[in-house]
């Protein structure tokens, strides 16, 4: 709190932490490493009691978002294979959502993604691409990524 200085602590831990506000405002994704699984948490933005949403192979936390809707995540699990992957927000298994940075070197292709973003109309995703070493960057659109939603 800025005007009396206290503090609270909402979560803590060893190495990057990325994390995503949800649309609401009322809570926040968490991504952690646990030995060789990327652990992917939903807390209170206020109170930080966590649960685990689910958890995959892939050490190396690098991104989370939510969809517009808030029903789900979409994050990534590595540095040198980078995959991103959507989960619903009560748990279960996380999918792969079709885009990913291979290591065959033959590829010209991105080895990392980052500042991962979906638009509000939940059909587009934003991501940036980095090549290897000082390749640069460039920001990217993927369409239609999602699957359609029964009404």
């Amino acid at each position: 709190d800025i005007a009396t200085g206290q503090e609270r602590e909402l979560c803590s831990g060893e190495g990057n932490r990325p994390f995503a506000l949800s649309p609401d405002g009322k809570q926040l994704a968490v991504l952690h490493a646990d030995g060789k699984d990327l652990v992917v948490e939903i807390l209170s933005a206020t109170s930080g009691p966590k649960r685990e949403v689910c958890r995959v192979r892939g050490s190396a936390p690098a991104d989370v978002t939510w969809t517009p809707d808030g029903r789900h995540l979409i994050f990534s699990n590595g540095i040198d294979s980078t995959v991103y992957m959507r989960v619903a927000v009560e748990g279960g298994e996380a999918q792969p959502i079709g885009i990913s940075a291979p290591q065959d070197a033959q590829v010209q292709f991105p080895r990392a993604f980052g500042a991962l973003r979906v638009h509000p109309n939940g059909r587009q995703l934003f991501y940036v691409a980095r090549g290897e070493g000082s390749g640069g960057s460039e920001t990217w659109v993927l369409e239609n990524f999602l699957p359609k939603v029964a009404r």
